[in-house]
């Protein structure tokens, strides 16, 4: 009776809305994110501390998603769809958009110190 109940449960979750809004948080968070299309499945996965025992990953397929976690795994069944595809692509435009954000602001900020002056009036009040 708990399996059939598991499984009902597991049916009813809208899981990529789900994937998509822990994407969306992890970004909020700064944490490193990753995602790729491939010719049979959608990658994402997200990091903490640079540390693979922080580390989630969703593996997305036209008939079920793969999710890793540090400690466990599953695989549930889940047909993919048009708009749950669509929704996918544009999380993965969303994930290359923030890589590059990224990149520029550790480019911009990569040589700055706290101790630098941030603006004119900063040199001044080193002044007195």
């Amino acid at each position: 009776m708990k399996k059939k109940l598991k499984k009902n449960i597991m049916e009813k979750r809208n899981w990529i809305k789900e994937i998509i809004e822990f994407v969306r948080n992890a970004m909020n968070e700064g944490l490193n994110v990753y995602g790729g299309e491939y010719a049979e499945n959608y990658q994402i996965r997200i990091v903490r501390n640079n540390s693979l025992n922080e580390t989630f990953d969703f593996s997305i397929y036209k008939n079920h998603i793969a999710i890793s976690s540090p400690t466990g795994f599953i695989k549930i069944e889940n047909k993919l769809s048009e708009r749950d595809e669509l929704e996918i692509k544009a999380s993965m435009l969303s994930i290359k958009e923030y890589k590059e954000d990224m990149a520029i602001s550790e480019f911009e900020h990569f040589f700055k110190t706290d101790n630098e002056p941030k603006t004119v009036n900063d040199l001044d009040d080193d002044d007195e």
